[in-house]
């Protein structure tokens, strides 16, 4: 009976289709005995079938074992370290098993983001990842580098982990990030004086403010310098070192300033401009400068301030080249300056030095006195030919000093005046705004004895130590006189009614340009004592002679001497 190749079903004798798929039959296949083979193929297929299901048990079975296995391995090991390194055993030991039994089937693909049954991070990590503290680095884990911990490890550098493996040379991390190393300095300047006149900061120009730099950069600064210069040359360029300036540490450092002649031209309060220039270096020695301004409130040059009495000291300037010639002509001829000169020569010295004052034509002006005044220097008075009481007492202890008397200042409430200490140690005050040297000499003991307790004199020459002399620029030659004297010999003459007296001729010539005092002093002694002294100042226009007769006292039964000077 004939079959259907297809089927198998059975097929009518002379059937030309099939009767159960309908496949078309030929002649050959009707005619034929085939009932065998459908049934063998039907056991080979059912055999089949059981093997793989066989099969597909016995891999269940065997991943079974080795999951079971690896997650024993697992518990048993106490790090991360250890269960990474147990685990790899475990799937080691599992792998050979595996790989024999599951080789007819399709492996797991590692790298399609799923992490399968054969996988592992020790196989796949790409799939199934690392343990704590490990990262997958060409599929493979490798310990994770920590930054922040001071150790530059694998992974890391200077541009990813500046705390760790630190910066080039040049440069420090900040914020995670290498920056340049520099300093920033900011400067500022505050004036420790008060707004002294130009006169005091000449005379002294120490301890004039304070310069403090503060780093605000992410790097301390070395060998730090500002160097400070004035735009009008009142003063002479200063550099200060500083040194190290560390950040976020300030340092101060006392101003010290040269003021030169040129900030005596200031008459009034005026604000001037201090330039620093500011020069550093980083802590690779790169170097570094900036600029800054400041601003300092000073005074006129006549500026002076009573609270201070004793810097009055710097306006008596004995060597200045106008003082020391116009003392120089109006004493000629006297030794007055000397420890063993005769308390009378010197208070002829005085005398002389007053009236040329008064023949010059200086004059005293009254002026208010306040807490500051107003101070004139010698020689603007001489130019002037006009001052107060403190401008008139300042230029006569200059000239007295500039012949070597000591001088001194009496301030008392309101007023000032002068006057010198003798070779006799004796002080001899003199009023200075007065007339008159006689005058002078009895107001003058009067106030000094009156106040000499509660207002000490001030005596320059001790008082420069503190304030030295400030001599101003002499821009114009003064005019001067220039006097002088022909003594002639001393005789007797009667005179009534002092009969018989001596007699010395003076003849005064003034060749200079501008009046002048002419004077002369004879004395007479008899037995080696002075019996007496004539003595006058005469004053004498430029061009002007005077003729003098001086006669001192003699007594006629006896031998004398005369001194003229």
């Amino acid at each position: 009976m004939p079959f259907c190749r297809k089927c198998g079903a059975v097929v009518q004798k002379g059937g030309i289709f099939c009767p159960k798929c309908g496949l078309k039959m030929n002649a050959a296949e009707g005619g034929k005995e085939e009932k065998a083979e459908p049934e063998i193929r039907t056991a080979a297929s059912k055999s089949f079938l059981n093997k793989r299901v066989m099969a597909f048990i016995a891999l269940v079975l065997v991943i079974s074992i080795v999951v079971i296995i690896f997650l024993l391995a697992g518990r048993e090991s106490g790090s991360a370290d250890q269960r990474y390194a147990s685990g790899s055993e475990s799937s080691e030991q599992g792998k050979g098993i595996l790989e024999t039994i599951t080789e007819p089937f399709e492996k797991a693909y590692c790298g399609d983001g799923e992490c399968e049954s054969d996988e592992s991070s020790s196989t796949c990590c790409l799939d199934c990842g690392c343990p704590s503290g490990y990262v997958c680095d060409g599929n493979s884990c490798k310990r994770k580098a920590v930054c922040g911990n001071s150790e530059c490890e694998e992974g890391e550098s200077s541009s990813n982990c500046c705390q760790d493996c630190g910066c080039p040379t040049g440069q420090t991390c900040d914020n995670g990030a290498c920056v340049e190393l520099k300093p920033e300095l900011d400067a500022s300047f505050r004036q420790t004086t008060e707004s002294y006149s130009v006169t005091y900061l000449k005379a002294k120009g120490s301890n004039i403010g304070e310069v403090t730099l503060t780093n605000t950069g992410n790097d301390d600064a070395s060998n730090v310098k500002i160097t400070l210069s004035s735009p009008n040359g009142y003063f002479a360029e200063k550099t200060i070192a500083f040194g190290t300036v560390r950040r976020k540490s300030p340092v101060t450092e006392t101003v010290d300033l040269t003021f030169l002649d040129k900030a005596l031209d200031v008459t009034t309060d005026e604000q001037i401009s201090i330039q620093a220039s500011i020069g550093y270096s980083n802590s690779a020695n790169q170097a570094y400068s900036s600029k800054e301004s400041f601003d300092m409130l000073i005074a006129g040059r006549n500026y002076m301030t009573w609270s201070e009495s004793e810097m009055i000291a710097s306006w008596v300037t004995p060597t200045q080249p106008i003082i020391r010639e116009f003392a120089a002509k109006s004493t000629a001829g006297l030794p007055a300056g000397m420890s063993s000169s005769n308390p009378i020569v010197q208070q002829m010295a005085a005398r002389w030095l007053f009236e040329s004052m008064r023949a010059y034509g200086v004059k005293y002006v009254n002026d208010a006195h306040s807490s500051a005044d107003y101070v004139q220097f010698p020689y603007e008075t001489l130019k002037n030919k006009a001052g107060d009481c403190d401008d008139n007492a300042v230029l006569y202890a200059s000239l007295l000093e500039s012949i070597g008397l000591k001088s001194f200042l009496m301030l008392v409430p309101g007023h000032i005046f002068s006057g010198y200490v003798n070779s006799a140690g004796n002080s001899v005050p003199i009023e200075t705004t007065s007339n008159d040297f006689e005058s002078a000499l009895a107001s003058g003991s009067y106030e000094y004895n009156k106040y000499k307790t509660s207002h000490p004199p001030i005596y320059p020459t001790s008082a420069w130590r503190n304030y030295p002399q400030v001599n101003f620029p002499e821009k114009e030659q003064l005019l001067m006189p220039s006097i002088t004297k022909q003594i002639g010999k001393c005789g007797i003459s009667f005179s009534f009614p002092d009969l018989f007296v001596a007699s010395v001729d003076v003849k005064f010539v003034n060749s200079g340009n501008a009046p002048g005092a002419g004077c002369a002093a004879v004395a007479t002694y008899e037995s080696g004592q002075l019996k007496d002294q004539v003595y006058s100042c005469w004053t004498l226009n430029p061009g002007e002679t005077k003729d003098v007769t001086y006669q001192p006292d003699i007594s006629i039964f006896g031998e004398y001497t005369c001194s003229a000077y």
